[in-house]
């Protein structure tokens, strides 16, 4: 074979060049990877239902590295950093408090120096947790309860008529309680998720449905009722009649009311919002604002407990059909997690962040973290998680830098353990900010 052979040579091209290809593809995926983007895998449950978590199906989610280098992290972020009493393990958190602000809980609320932290619109649609859906084909009869025999459940509608007021009541306990997804396509968890919480009534609801008017005179009712508030909302067939009334306590006369221009159209579907979330009441009408009404108070002045929710629906007189009804109540925060889950106040330092879980009731987060110290008999200090408290002849122990250590216990001096709050997140600590879910595809979306 001649030694200039053409096919030969340009064969070798060909192969030099595509070796370039895939050297530089490499090059430029490891950078993109060690200082743009990077994929994390969600191993524990603390974010649901945002964020689904388990060793074996969690979610695989991308974290933009770079979201912080040109802007300061906001409140509601959900962030990725250094776990700070262990810095070889990752966590990722909903970001609450900024640097020196005064973080406190009450009622399932976030409130900062002193003042209701309102969750912006995309969060608090990301946040709200489903607790009734007709588009689910869930168990009419186990959810809803009528006062009267005019309410007749049809295979993709609810009708009513009446010459007088009747209602529809939702029967089921408004509670924190989170029931985690199991046994379906991608949720094949590796251990049992039985629900959790429960233990707090939440009168924070949002509700949606469609409503179709079938004569001239008649009137929609929803009702909210968070503890002493109870919140009526009327819409009516007739222009001008409609109504959001405030009621306080038992009183039958309204504490307030506010008129709402628009009216319900004759014989057409009718999209209705009404929603009471961190203290504002909205009513929309066909994806239009008619009427809002905000009694957001200071943490001082605020209620420390609900004791009493419910929803229910109704119609005061006329022919109505309802479809696609759905119910969500909005994230109850809780406090350290004891028997009460009371009030409790956090001071964050400067250049330190707090973080919560979208999951409260099953969350290890700011609120909980501790550290421990002890000295060894050599005068050396040592720092590390609360849940690697070193036990046994032998201490298998991580300090807060993830470096393992086998201390005899003689080693120690026993009287010197100290317990300390370990709440706060350095900002030195931050990786970057979840910002989309890859996989698995039936769970794809971008993360608020």
């Amino acid at each position: 074979m001649p030694k200039n052979n053409p096919k030969l040579q340009s064969h070798r091209s060909w192969l030099v060049a595509n070796i370039e290809v895939i050297f530089l593809s490499v090059i430029v995926a490891l950078l993109i990877r060690h200082f743009c983007l990077a994929a994390f895998k969600i191993p524990t449950s603390s974010m649901e239902p945002t964020l689904i978590g388990d060793p074996r199906c969690g979610d695989r989610i991308i974290v933009n590295k770079t979201a912080f280098l040109f802007k300061k992290p906001k409140r509601w972020d959900v962030i990725v950093f250094k776990y700070p009493l262990n810095q070889k393990r990752n966590f990722i958190k909903r970001l609450i408090g900024l640097p020196g602000e005064t973080v406190q809980i009450k009622n399932g609320d976030i409130y900062i120096d002193g003042l209701l932290a309102r969750k912006p619109a995309h969060i608090q649609k990301a946040l709200l947790y489903p607790l009734y859906d007709d588009q689910l084909n869930l168990n009419f009869t186990k959810h809803w309860n009528a006062e009267s025999e005019h309410w007749k459940k049809e295979e993709k509608q609810i009708a009513v008529e009446s010459s007088e007021e009747s209602w529809l009541n939702y029967t089921r306990l408004i509670t924190n309680e989170y029931s985690p997804k199991r046994d379906k396509l991608f949720f094949n968890r590796s251990n049992l998720a039985p629900p959790i919480g429960g233990d707090y009534n939440i009168g924070e609801l949002f509700f949606q449905c469609e409503v179709k008017p079938m004569e001239k005179q008649g009137n929609v009712l929803l009702s909210i009722r968070e503890d002493q508030n109870r919140f009526v909302c009327q819409l009516s067939s007739k222009p001008e009649e409609s109504t959001l009334f405030w009621y306080q306590q038992e009183s039958p006369n309204p504490h307030q009311s506010l008129k709402i221009s628009e009216s319900l159209p004759l014989q057409k579907w009718s999209q209705i919002r009404f929603s009471n979330l961190d203290d504002l009441v909205q009513v929309y009408l066909n994806n239009k604002l008619v009427a809002s009404l905000d009694y957001q108070k200071e943490y001082s002045d605020a209620q420390a407990k609900t004791y009493e929710s419910n929803f229910r629906i109704g119609i005061s007189e006329g022919h109505f059909l309802w479809q696609k009804m759905l119910l969500k109540r909005d994230i109850y925060y809780i406090g350290k997690k004891d028997l009460f889950a009371g009030e409790y106040t956090w001071e964050v330092p400067p250049g330190h962040l707090f973080g919560l879980g979208d999951n409260p009731p099953n969350s290890q987060d700011s609120r909980s973290w501790e550290k421990f110290c002890f000295f060894q008999a050599n005068g050396l200090a040592l720092q590390g998680d609360q849940r690697d408290y070193p036990y046994g002849l032998v201490c298998q122990f991580s300090d807060i830098y993830g470096r393992k250590y086998n201390l005899p216990r003689k080693s120690l001096r026993r009287q010197h353990f100290n317990h300390l709050e370990a709440a706060y997140v350095p900002q030195k600590n931050l990786i970057g900010q979840a910002v989309f879910v890859f996989w698995p595809p039936v769970r794809m979306k971008v993360i608020h």
